[in-house]
């Protein structure tokens, strides 16, 4: 839907499925990208046989004269991160390892999510994507566009009533997200206008994991071997009434309620190769590295 040509003042447009009591949003814009003069266009996936309510409005209750006008296209198929609650896992790297993961907006809709604060009235064409600060500090957000003309990011803390990071546009360096809670979900919405500027890009999350570890803690547990293959044992001289073993996306891959002073043998044989973090109840307290020994044939 398109108000781009032949309109006289800043016009929205607003889409509903439903009936006139019972409205349901669907899409919504209010400057269209490349549409003159503020004007709007707003491009979104249809359901056969659906009928659609379409309200032009004005900006700040701006008004006149305006053409609508529709076109169709065969649907895409839909990126499967295209809505908050299905945002895709980044697990977190440690800092110089970025291992990229590719995204793409090229078959994304706007939402009728409201823009995020540093980008308040373009049209937003989004995918979303979560991570878990798990025991790392000074975390980065990396982006890089591709076919993308350029790319905006915002990392907040939930899909339902956001509270914002930080959030930037037209990312062309590292996003520093420095004071991150522990072991806490953030969502990262990465976006542009769609249409031309749509296209692909690479994303990835890096942390300091060396930071995370409350040093004071380290002579009550000894981790061994480490690198370890397929177990390693922790020795604990004090009391803990948990013990978990978290991967760098913040999930727990291993846990324990010792009873006091106790050497524990962890079996690592379903861990992925990667660094892990030792949980002592709420405190991190040491690191292990998973690593897999090539056996020639």
């Amino acid at each position: 839907m398109s108000t781009c040509s032949g309109s006289g003042y800043d016009t929205k447009i607003s889409v509903f499925s439903g009936s006139c009591s019972a409205l349901v949003c669907v899409a919504g814009n209010d400057d269209g990208p490349n549409c003159p003069a503020n004007t709007s266009s707003s491009t979104f996936q249809t359901v056969p046989g659906t009928e659609y309510l379409v309200l032009v409005h004005g900006y700040d209750q701006d008004q006149g004269a305006f053409t609508l006008s529709l076109t169709c296209a065969p649907a895409c198929s839909t990126v499967e991160n295209d809505d908050c609650s299905s945002a895709t896992l980044l697990t977190v790297q440690p800092t110089g390892g970025c291992e990229s993961s590719t995204g793409s907006n090229m078959c994304a809709f706007a939402p009728p999510v409201p823009n995020p604060p540093c980008d308040p009235y373009a049209n937003i064409v989004d995918t979303w994507y979560s991570f878990n600060s798990g025991g790392g500090t000074d975390h980065v957000l990396i982006l890089e566009a591709g076919s993308a003309q350029l790319i905006n990011a915002a990392v907040y803390t939930a899909c339902a009533n956001p509270v914002y990071v930080t959030c930037v546009t037209e990312v062309a360096d590292e996003v520093q997200l420095p004071g991150l809670a522990p072991n806490t979900d953030y969502l990262v919405r990465v976006w542009n206008g769609g249409g031309a500027e749509a296209g692909t890009f690479n994303i990835c999350v890096e942390a300091n994991m060396n930071l995370g570890v409350a040093e004071a803690a380290q002579t009550s547990m000894l981790i061994h071997p480490n690198p370890a293959s397929s177990s390693f044992s922790i020795r604990i001289n004090e009391a803990f009434s948990l013990l978990r073993v978290i991967d760098a996306s913040g999930r727990c891959v291993w846990q324990s309620r010792p009873t006091g002073a106790a050497t524990i043998v962890v079996d690592a044989e379903r861990m992925p190769p990667g660094l892990y973090m030792v949980m002592a109840d709420e405190r991190a307290v040491g690191r292990v590295v998973i690593a897999r020994q090539f056996v020639a044939p």
